[in-house]
């Protein structure tokens, strides 16, 4: 730990996990029983899950006056495999607040994030109030709104097949095929077997196989979120089963599962895209390559060149994004650049759904921006 005068900052790990949860439910205003870190968030501050080794706090004459929680993980895009790390439970306790503490563990945070080689940060929260410390708004996914009015009109009064939505828990006979199912998203976090359950029962949700008698069809999480099926062909069956019994529903899909948006589309009252959280994009190169990647596999790209350097807040990046029939490329070059950008200003060119930057350049406009979307279950 670092010391200066009273002020200690370093990790929480001398403290217990009650300890430190006691702290954030007092500052957050939690009351530790139906409202707790605990139950809000079970992936990360369970005991197993050892949440003292993974907040920044300071301490004032040896009490808890601030916390700032990273928590690294890994996503799968396509098979290239991304460093993402996660501010949680940002909190400075009411005596102490405008002491600059936020400022500092935040800091300490994200060069620690650099040091360590991670290619994306991640965190809900204000914007601007975010954006001292290099996060913009960025990532996008559709928003599509389905009432039984909507069933109505589109499938008249034609029969649907009967499903059951059932709860999952630890010794769920279906959490095998969960699992495995998940794994073969294009876009998907590590998620361990034996987390996967507190992964999926965060932010107070409740995680359901979807059966047809003795055959699994898929899984979702919530009010149909993250829902992945085996066919897509038993998409509309399972929009029906859940409207008939809950009325309505609103459902949320990345932008590059053109073919389950497509389907949606044609069903929904009204389609809304919209942003996803704040990010900052600390390896512009090994993003860039994952999600490129990923948008020319469900959309056609055309072919062109475009150098572009980025002043981010990992270091300077001079990259030549590259497409030629279909394939793409995104390498470091000497050539001088066609684009210069800042680096709020490169997260949003790449990522955000406006970049006033991306408008006056017709190949980045037709490329960008790319399906950078993080699933609920796996935002801290």
């Amino acid at each position: 730990m670092m010391q200066d005068k009273n002020i200690t900052v370093g990790f929480a790990e001398k403290y217990t996990r009650d300890d430190l949860v006691d702290f954030l439910n007092y500052v957050f205003g939690f009351n530790g029983r139906d409202t707790d870190f605990v139950n809000l968030l079970p992936k990360i501050y369970k005991e197993k899950y050892e949440p003292c080794k993974k907040n920044y706090i300071i301490e004032e004459d040896g009490r808890i006056r601030a916390a700032v929680g990273s928590f690294k993980r890994d996503m799968d895009v396509l098979g290239e495999r991304l460093s993402v790390c996660g501010i949680g439970n940002v909190a400075v306790h009411p005596r102490s607040r405008s002491s600059g503490y936020m400022k500092i563990l935040m800091k300490k945070a994200i060069d620690d994030m650099i040091s360590g080689g991670a290619d994306i940060a991640d965190l809900g929260g204000l914007r601007h109030r975010y954006g001292y410390f290099s996060y913009e708004l960025a990532g996008m996914k559709y928003s599509f709104e389905i009432d039984g009015t909507c069933i109505r009109h589109c499938f008249g009064g034609s029969e649907f097949k009967k499903l059951d939505f059932i709860g999952v828990e630890e010794d769920s006979v279906f959490k095998d095929e969960i699992v495995s199912l998940h794994a073969k998203k294009p876009l998907h976090f590590i998620r361990n077997a034996e987390d996967f359950v507190d992964i999926a029962h965060s932010w107070g949700r409740e995680l359901f196989a979807i059966v047809d008698g003795d055959r699994f069809v898929g899984y979702f999480i919530g009010e149909l979120d993250e829902l992945t099926l085996v066919s897509e062909s038993d998409l509309y069956c399972v929009v029906r089963n859940y409207i008939e019994r809950f009325g309505n529903v609103t459902l949320f899909v990345p932008t590059h599962e053109m073919e389950r948006a497509s389907a949606l589309f044609k069903i929904c009252a009204e389609c809304k895209t919209v942003g996803d959280q704040n990010y900052s994009i600390l390896n512009y190169r090994r993003t860039l390559s994952a999600f490129m990647k990923l948008k020319a596999s469900v959309c056609p790209m055309i072919d062109g060149s475009l150098v572009v350097e980025i002043n981010g807040v990992a270091g300077k990046e001079n990259l030549k994004i590259h497409v030629l029939d279909g394939k793409t490329q995104v390498v470091p070059t000497d050539d001088l650049p066609d684009v210069v950008l800042e680096h709020k200003q490169a997260v949003s060119f790449f990522f955000s759904a406006f970049s006033p930057e991306r408008e006056i350049d017709p190949l980045a406009r037709a490329w960008f921006p790319l399906p950078l979307c993080i699933p609920t279950a796996d935002h801290v």
